[in-house]
């Protein structure tokens, strides 16, 4: 169990845990503007290992929080754990990267339906996927639309 614990920690690092930079007033622009939103964390897979880490496996929720002027901020179990600045990058037109300023990992990105799929840059390469939080008009900060489901 404590390597399942050190595996979630890892996790929630990864994410973006414990970040604090300053903020930008640079906006996210074009097709990046899907990024914009809450995602929450459904599962994490560990290329070395066959276990996929989710909420209920490690006991933590995570979540991540994009906004329009280049900030994330990192929550776990609904209380801010860190913030960071922010910019996209495009490798290729298939591989396109959020680099996060003050921290050294970046990540792959990419957008399917309701979906977020991050992809560690270091040597270990986990994947990430997250959901869109679907936003409530008394949430400020959201805007009241729907999100197509898949």
């Amino acid at each position: 169990m404590n390597k399942l614990y050190a595996k979630g920690s890892l996790i929630l690092l990864c994410v973006g845990g414990f970040l604090t930079t300053g903020c930008s007033r640079d906006s996210v622009a074009g097709v990046e503007d899907q990024l914009v939103g809450r995602w929450e964390w459904v599962e994490t897979t560990l290329p070395s290992d066959s276990l996929k880490l989710t909420p209920a496996v490690v006991g933590h929720t995570s979540a991540v929080d994009f906004d329009r002027r280049g900030r994330a901020r990192f929550y776990q179990d609904n209380s801010m754990t860190g913030a960071a600045q922010f910019s996209l990058r495009r490798r290729s037109r298939r591989k396109q990267l959020i680099v996060y300023h003050g921290y050294r990992a970046h990540q792959y990105y990419t957008i399917v339906g309701n979906r977020l799929y991050l992809r560690d840059t270091d040597s270990e390469g986990r994947g990430h996927m997250f959901a869109r939080k679907r936003p409530t008009p008394s949430v400020a900060g959201y805007p009241a639309i729907s999100y197509p489901t898949q």
